[in-house]
């Protein structure tokens, strides 16, 4: 029941607005990746939402296309950069409120900025390729950009867990404290041999014949990636939970404690959104026939 109350209604207004934004976000993506049509009002709710998200974000285009030219690279930015990124913001925005919630004020500072930097980088080179279902190469970058960024994310993540926090987390699991290199080393292989994994899945994802006929099949690669990280999210919960939890607590009240399953629910959340927006405007167009 908490999973299905985590996908449909979150507690927090802060999780309300980031699942909305995040829907709205994936939505666009969809629609870029798979080029279906709209119902009018789901039309005008993506021209309305890309609008807004251009009011906070438009103004930095020609800034990053003259830093990228001052470099050398004579590249503009394709549409899908701007929700790639604010997708990516939300993630790691969660991840830090996690943080906070725990009293790891440190961390969640610490994931905020850098986050936000690792985002800005990943959205912006995955944004300058173009969403075409004829060059695999762009297909495959533009999916495998995300999918490095968030490893470089997690990557720096453990190392300042590792350097400010092993010993409150031995505290927690109830573990001997581990040395820095210990604690880093087990983050590192997991989350290299997860990256390694998904960029594997991918490469032989776009060499399957009926994603390669779609407008954008990187995109929809990516997709399916991160709803599979987010179900490997929760599976990772039940091991957290068995270790956080406390004489007398329920397994249940211990398995939402964990960071990563809430992270999993929210992504799920994310597209579950989607999916109802991506519905109810289908179903419009067809009582529009």
């Amino acid at each position: 029941m908490e999973l299905i109350k985590q996908l449909i209604w979150p507690s927090g207004l802060e999780s309300k607005i980031g699942r909305f934004i995040g829907a709205c976000s994936a939505f666009a993506l969809f629609h870029y990746s798979l080029k279906f049509g709209l119902g009018s009002i789901f039309q005008l709710l993506l021209e309305y939402y890309d609008r807004v998200v251009g009011l906070f974000l438009g103004w930095a285009k020609p800034y990053i296309e003259s830093g990228l030219a001052c470099v050398g690279w004579s590249l503009s930015l394709y549409p899908q950069w701007k929700h790639i990124l604010v997708i990516m913001c939300i993630y790691f925005l969660r991840n830090a409120l996690n943080s906070y919630r725990a009293d790891d004020r440190g961390i969640g500072h610490f994931e905020l900025v850098w986050g936000f930097t690792v985002a800005l980088v990943a959205s912006v080179a995955a944004g300058t390729l173009p969403l075409t279902s004829e060059d695999q190469i762009a297909n495959f970058l533009i999916a495998a950009i995300p999918i490095g960024g968030i490893w470089a994310y997690e990557i720096g993540d453990v190392a300042w867990r590792a350097t400010f926090y092993r010993e409150r987390a031995a505290r927690i699991y109830h573990r001997p404290t581990p040395t820095w290199w210990a604690y880093f080393e087990g983050g590192l292989r997991g989350t290299t041999v997860r990256t390694l994994i998904g960029i594997v899945l991918l490469a032989v994802g776009l060499q399957v014949p009926a994603l390669q006929r779609l407008p954008a099949p990187g995109l929809v690669l990516l997709a399916a990636l991160v709803f599979a990280q987010a179900l490997n999210f929760l599976r990772m919960g039940i091991s957290d939970a068995e270790r956080l939890r406390t004489p007398g607590e329920s397994w249940s009240s211990a398995y939402w404690r964990t960071g990563v399953a809430k992270l999993g629910a929210a992504m799920l959340s994310v597209f579950f959104w989607a999916g109802i927006l991506l519905l109810s405007s289908a179903g419009q167009r067809f009582l529009e026939l």
